[in-house]
């Protein structure tokens, strides 16, 4: 089970960063492992809110990369036939 939180004892940590820094890393990941973490990150955040890691910038990507891209691809090639 993955868990996500932070650790609010430390003021120089700076959490855009480290936010924007684990969803870049998550995205590199197999989509598998990508929908496992996402899921996980969801299940976090509506636990516990600004307490989870904001992942939402990854989510919209992998959402894009899921959904959007191959329908716009399979409209593309369609339109050239």
């Amino acid at each position: 089970m993955i868990t996500l939180g932070y650790n609010t004892g430390c003021k120089s940590f700076d959490r855009k960063v480290v936010d924007e820094g684990i969803g870049r890393t998550v995205l590199t990941f197999p989509l598998e492992d990508q929908q496992i973490i996402m899921l996980g990150w969801l299940s976090s955040f509506l636990k516990a809110g600004d307490n989870c890691p904001n992942l939402q910038k990854a989510f919209e990507v992998r959402w894009r990369r899921t959904f959007v891209r191959p329908h716009n691809e399979q409209s593309n090639s369609q339109s050239l036939d």
